[in-house]
């Protein structure tokens, strides 16, 4: 099956727990689905016509991360955009403020 996306929306309506982002000005339209689960995150790119890119993937290291990633993530509206969502850093860190 091919990944390749025409629109953003295509490609929401096939993921269950997301978070898309787009960025801003790009031409041709850039977008980042990052995607959680109960074994980790991971993140992919698409650009408009062409097929996704993997980006990274990160396992969690205890059951307690997902917990924590969706309480995040329902802080907000539906619809608003998480920032840094599609940085691999921004997850790590925050994963390991507790680790600490």
């Amino acid at each position: 099956m091919s990944e390749t996306a025409e629109e953003p929306d295509e490609v929401d309506s096939i993921l269950a727990q997301s978070v898309k982002t787009t960025e801003e000005g790009s031409d041709p339209k850039t977008w980042y689905i990052t995607c959680f689960s109960e074994d980790g995150i991971w993140c992919k790119k698409f650009t408009e016509g062409q097929e996704g890119e993997d980006l990274w993937r990160m396992e969690f290291t205890d059951p307690s991360q997902y917990q924590k990633v969706l309480n995040y993530l329902q802080s907000f509206a539906e619809g608003e955009e998480v920032p840094h969502a599609e940085e691999e850093d921004f997850w790590r860190r925050f994963l390991e403020e507790d680790a600490r």
